[in-house]
């Protein structure tokens, strides 16, 4: 029975990592795919979108607040950062957006950490501090309501892109770009919402994290990392190969973090990543046209 709760409890903690993971390697998977840029940045994305909800929140003490005002900063974010610093040099060649988003994530982490310090911050919500026991399961609120969350989130999103205007362009353009020229398709904003659907997304991720664990300057730097290993599994550009790449590593850390040992989890997510780039380099789920 022991046995059989702790493999129950070490699934429900996977797959709430993996839920994490997915928001923000969607985000990443999807500006690869609509524009074929790789943000490097991204990770500082995640950290930024948390510190901006313990900001908001040490002033108003509304935590649904606190990230409903993340995301909107984030989504304001993304659209500078297109704006400002990707368009500008996506067509000059294809390592201008590499190096200037490494910049950019640098300039983000001395930021905050000239802002906030290099101490980690710890906040306590009532999400945090409320645990359910059921049927000898540990749940804590903060993690129930991902659980719900993010799936909700997914389907919202998928909505979005088969059903309205942007959502369809968002698609075309993952498909061909090209063409979308020619059919009088506004590539611009289509890069402007896909950026700012990624910021967000990241912002969200940050928010509901931040409670839970700490907040650091650094936070951002292994999510990072892994939010790449993450696409590569499931395949560049491909969204459901993301979302299902995060769901499997995040099932896969839980577990050898249970059975084996936390040292060496992070280890196993760039094994897989090593083996598919090996035998199946178009990722997991194989090759698709499009996003979604």
């Amino acid at each position: 029975m022991v046995t059989t709760l702790t493999f129950l409890q070490h699934l429900l903690n996977g797959i709430f990592y993996g839920l994490i993971y997915a928001l923000i390697s969607t985000g990443l998977s999807l500006i690869f795919g609509v524009m074929e840029v790789v943000n490097f940045a991204h990770g500082e994305f995640y950290m930024l979108g948390a510190f901006i909800m313990y900001f908001i929140f040490s002033f108003t003490g509304n935590f649904l607040f606190a990230v409903l005002g993340s995301m909107a900063f984030m989504a304001l974010f993304g659209v500078l950062v297109n704006g400002s610093i990707i368009q500008p040099v996506i067509k000059k060649s294809w390592m201008a957006p590499i190096l200037v988003t490494l910049g950019l994530g640098i300039a983000l982490k001395n930021t905050i950490l000239l802002i906030f310090g290099a101490k980690p911050i710890f906040i306590s919500v009532p999400l945090t501090e409320t645990v359910f026991d059921l049927f000898g399961l540990k749940l804590q609120a903060a993690r129930i309501l991902i659980l719900f969350l993010v799936p909700c989130l997914f389907a919202v999103l998928h909505i979005f892109l088969q059903k309205t205007k942007i959502g369809k362009g968002i698609r075309a353009a993952s498909q061909n770009r090209e063409l979308c020229d020619v059919l009088g398709i506004e590539l611009n904003k289509v890069y402007t919402a896909t950026f700012l659907i990624s910021a967000c997304l990241a912002g969200l991720a940050g928010s509901l994290v931040g409670p839970i664990f700490c907040l650091t300057p650094t936070m951002g730097d292994k999510m990072g990392i892994k939010s790449f290993c993450i696409v590569v599994l499931g395949g560049f550009g491909n969204v459901k190969g993301a979302i299902f790449s995060s769901i499997l590593v995040g099932l896969v850390e839980s577990l050898v973090a249970g059975y084996i040992s936390g040292t060496f989890k992070d280890a196993f997510v760039f094994i897989l990543m090593l083996l598919t780039l090996l035998f199946k380099p178009e990722g997991l789920l194989g090759k698709r046209v499009g996003i979604w």
